[in-house]
Order: C-alpha cells, then sequence, then structure tokens
C-alpha cells in the first residue's frame, strides 16, 4: 500500500465490489492489518476456482478492478487461491 493512501484504496476497492459481484463473487471482504495498517488483504469467495482464472481474470471487470486500485498500491497485487481446510463457529 502506498502510504497515505489508504483512504483512497479502500474507497476504490467499496467501489469495484461491484465488478467481482457481477462476476459471480460468492463473497467480498477487505481487512486491514491492526499491527501495520498500510497491510490490506482482500477476500473473494468463488465457487470454483475457475470463476476467478477465467469467467474474472479474462472478463472486462478485470482491467477494470485494476484501473481502481493499482494507483494507490505501492507494488502489484499479488492473488493466491485457498480452500477450507477446517471451519468452526
Amino acid at each position: 500500500m502506498a502510504e497515505g493512501a489508504e483512504e483512497a484504496f479502500e474507497t476504490a476497492v467499496a467501489e469495484a465490489a461491484a465488478l467481482f459481484r457481477d462476476r459471480d463473487a460468492t463473497s467480498f471482504e477487505l481487512v486491514r492489518q491492526v499491527e501495520d495498517p498500510l497491510c490490506y488483504r482482500l477476500i473473494i469467495g468463488w465457487r470454483r476456482l475457475e470463476d476467478h482464472t477465467v469467467g474474472f481474470r479474462e472478463s472486462d471487470a478485470f482491467p477494470a478492478w485494476r484501473a481502481l486500485v493499482t494507483p494507490h498500491l505501492a507494488e502489484p497485487p499479488a492473488a493466491t487461491h485457498w480452500t477450507t481446510a477446517h471451519g468452526a463457529f
């Protein structure tokens, strides 16, 4: 995160939520680290991996997403994919 861009970044992510919802994301949450307030994690739920890697990334929503958030980042974002190993509550 570029220092001083936190508010603009959060606004851009909120604006971008519709891009993900329109591409069938099942959840969308931006979390901010308490110890390092310049560190964020965007957690997006998809039904299938391909819904992200193909359905979203190959759509016109992807460059629109990048255009919204990239100006506020210190470095390009990295996408990783996770699955639930254990859930409770």
